[in-house]
């Protein structure tokens, strides 16, 4: 664990170092490294789970937007539409996600006991987030969330 966190230290000095006195490539490059580690923490944190922390995150997004498309949870995820796919075979083998075919389109809901998942691992998602998160000061958080919806608008 204080391993863990000398390391997401150490990443974000060199993202703060980086970003005073880069280019946009080393930016990037730390940025990419960042999410790495962020990613890393939480498929650790959901080890010991039911789920992985890729359908968690799947689930999430169908339950905000419910009913939706295939294609439009591979929008949401950033993945192609063959990884969703694989993801919603899993997703509905375990009972969590139930799609109803209209034409050629397959509707994603979630169903009650992937709503009962959801709120049950939400917790997970917060302590692992927090954990990762807890080697920057809430106003650094504030200014790198800023900052990334900025980039990302």
């Amino acid at each position: 664990m204080v391993k863990t966190k000398k390391k997401r230290k150490k990443i974000k000095n060199q993202l703060l170092s980086t970003m005073q006195q880069a280019g946009s490539l080393e930016v990037n490059e730390q940025m990419q490294r960042l999410a790495l580690e962020w990613n890393r923490g939480m498929e650790s944190a959901f080890a010991e789970e039911s789920i992985t922390f890729t359908q968690y995150n799947a689930m999430r997004k169908i339950k905000e937007h419910q009913p939706l498309h295939q294609q439009q949870l591979s929008n949401l995820l950033s993945v192609t539409k063959g990884n969703v796919s694989q993801l919603i075979t899993r997703l509905e083998k375990a009972g969590f996600v139930k799609t109803e075919k209209s034409g050629n389109v397959k509707h994603l809901t979630l169903t009650p006991e992937g709503n009962q998942e959801i709120t049950r691992l939400n917790q997970t998602a917060v302590s692992a987030d927090e954990e990762f998160l807890a080697v920057w000061t809430e106003e650094e958080q504030q200014v790198l969330n800023g900052l990334l919806k900025k980039a990302l608008s």
